[in-house]
């Protein structure tokens, strides 16, 4: 066995080699020894051989991943004849073509035919076949041996926030409420603004396959370049979500899209309030937002992207959804975002595909009642440039109203810029710290228990949701007394968060453990009151007000009389008769006499009727 012994000298790169060498010579001497002796010994050549294919595979991909690829057949071709002079008892040659390597498979032919026509029992006949397995896959990788494949690469890498969980908790906690409550109580509404669309160019950015004509072909510019500035067009889709036959909010339901000038007009919380204003007047809406008795919905959940347009810790935001809630009287309204970068997580995204796969092959029109640029681009007709857009805004809004996404319509309309938008009004600050709960990611309304400011609640959920507002997210971990608060554990879905409540920090804020703030949380709390506000801004507006400082000589009833004017403006055509003269309230407040029954003048205390 000197040459056995020899072998385990030599390298890896030859050791293969001159095994199979040693076999071939000593074969007739290997089957003339007993059986069992040629089992112990063909164990011994498997295990070498299998621990120099191994070897040799090894130092060949670790070789070919560094080597250069435009020499990589002149490299592996050296790298053998390099094995070659490295002993005497080596017989390996070098490859003819790229595709031809050293076949240590054919040197130990001789040597397999041999064993399978010996009395080897079945457990190492396997093994053999294997191992000329493993030689073969040896010379496919030896071809083949970089990690690479040609494939597309993806735009879909997010952005990781460090309040990512937080707010990701506080979505699965709404959505939780959404299906304790259930489909008759809570209306789902997810919003967002798709990319602006450009006209006279292709609509989408990236084409996809479409069903054409053979003989009138699509053919779309060679080039981007806008036709002029601004010349785009603003696309708000607002996605209802119906409750799937489990009881979850699910991702599909009726869309209803409004298109605007990206000139001429904005986006912002005006035009989304007017915007949902429409959609109750929708006939796909009703099944989402109308109870079966046809009334509207008392718990609404909203869900939007993020943007300065809709961002729930903006004061146009609050504005916004205050007239939304006034409105339509509803006992808790919501509106909730992801953390930045994932956005992609809202509802409404998944509405986007479809919507952008009807842009393939797609050219608005930019011209179509003439031109309105000169030939440097800039505006020269402004009516007829409105005219223009208008157009492409129809056009646009023709293609999408005829999609269909999970069974339900869509439903597009072009909105003009000369359209009077609704004002905005910002409430009260006593009226805030009564209704209003603040979150860096949340917003929420819900009705107060005073029967002079709001109406009685519709539903039963002051009894599932302390104070009627949706609990903070905390993260919860196990320890030997049962769970506990801890910054490094995990949110809880929304049930189990109820039966810890016990658990929490008193006075506790919504945003108590949102990692990005926790160190602006004093910043932004009313030193007097405690109140918590989203933003310093709002802490101004409420420090201006002093209404947490009251002066000894003002009058305990006048805030109550502060909210009764307010409800009376509002519910007036409850109180009165529209064709009658209001004379008096049964609360005994002196009223005069108004031509106008929607606007009451209320008349000196003292001087009475």
């Amino acid at each position: 066995m000197s040459n056995t012994q020899e072998s385990l000298k030599l390298s890896g790169k030859a050791r293969y080699n001159l095994n199979a060498r040693f076999i071939k010579a000593h074969r007739k001497a290997f089957f003339e020894l007993p059986a069992a002796r040629q089992q112990e010994e063909a164990n011994i050549i498997w295990k070498r051989v299998k621990k120099d294919v191994a070897e040799v595979e090894r130092l060949i991909a670790e070789w070919t991943v560094k080597a250069n690829a435009r020499k990589a057949k002149e490299s592996i071709a050296a790298f053998f004849a390099k094995s070659k002079t490295s002993s005497d008892n080596t017989s390996l040659h070098q490859p003819s073509s790229s595709s031809e390597f050293p076949t240590p498979a054919q040197q130990s032919s001789t040597l397999s035919q041999n064993v399978l026509e010996s009395e080897l029992s079945g457990d190492e006949l396997p093994k053999l076949t294997i191992t000329k397995k493993l030689v073969d896959f040896r010379r496919k990788t030896t071809r083949d041996c970089v990690p690479v494949k040609i494939v597309r690469p993806q735009n879909d890498l997010m952005k990781e926030h460090i309040d990512g969980h937080f707010a990701s908790a506080a979505i699965k906690h709404l959505r939780d409420l959404a299906s304790m409550m259930g489909q008759e109580c809570v209306f789902f509404m997810s919003q967002d603004d798709k990319a602006r669309i450009p006209l006279g160019i292709s609509a989408a950015n990236k084409q996809s396959r479409i069903v054409m004509h053979m003989q009138y072909r699509v053919k779309l510019p060679d080039h981007d370049w806008v036709i002029a500035e601004r010349h785009k067009l603003i696309p708000s889709v607002y996605a209802a979500c119906e409750f799937t036959k489990d009881g979850e909010v699910g991702y599909s339901g009726p869309t209803f899209v409004c298109i605007r000038s990206g000139k001429h007009d904005k986006s912002e919380s005006r035009t989304h309030l007017r915007d949902l204003k429409e959609c109750l007047k929708l006939q796909s809406f009703e099944k989402s937002a109308m109870t079966s008795e046809g009334n509207v919905k008392p718990i609404w959940i909203f869900s939007v992207d993020g943007g300065p347009d809709e961002n729930p810790r903006f004061k146009k935001t609050l504005m916004a959804y205050f007239q939304i809630f006034k409105e339509n009287d509803v006992d808790l309204l919501v509106v909730a975002t992801h953390a930045p970068g994932q956005s992609a997580f809202n509802p409404v995204e998944r509405r986007m595909a479809p919507l952008s796969h009807d842009l393939a092959g797609l050219i608005l029109p930019y011209n179509t009642f003439g031109s309105h640029l000169d030939k440097n681009g800039k505006t020269v007709d402004l009516d007829r440039e409105k005219k223009n857009f208008e157009a492409a805004g129809q056009a646009l809004a023709e293609v999408w109203s005829s999609l269909i996404i999970g069974d339900h319509p869509v439903l597009a309309t072009w909105v003009s810029p000369d359209e009077e938008k609704p004002l905005l009004e910002l409430p009260k600050q006593k009226w805030i710290v009564d209704h209003v709960s603040f979150g860096q990611y949340l917003l929420q309304f819900r009705k107060c228990l005073n029967k002079i400011c709001c109406r009685p609640y519709k539903t039963n959920i002051r009894k599932i949701l302390k104070d009627g507002f949706l609990p903070g997210p905390i993260p919860f971990s196990l320890s030997s007394k049962g769970p506990k608060i801890n910054a490094n554990g995990r949110f809880l879905n929304l049930a189990t968060r109820l039966a810890f409540s016990k658990l929490q920090p008193e006075n506790m804020i919504f945003d108590q453990f949102c990692p990005s703030i926790a160190n602006s949380i004093q910043d932004r709390t009313c030193s007097n009151c405690a109140f918590y506000f989203s933003s310093k801004s709002l802490l101004s507006d409420h420090n201006k007000a002093k209404i947490c400082v009251k002066s000894n000589n003002e009058p305990e009833i006048l805030d109550d009389v502060i909210v009764l004017l307010d409800r009376i403006n509002i519910e007036l055509h409850e109180i009165v008769d529209e064709n009658a003269n209001v004379l008096g309230l049964s609360d005994g407040l002196p009223i005069l006499q108004s031509d106008d029954p929607y606007r009451i003048q209320f008349e000196d205390l003292d001087s009475g009727i």
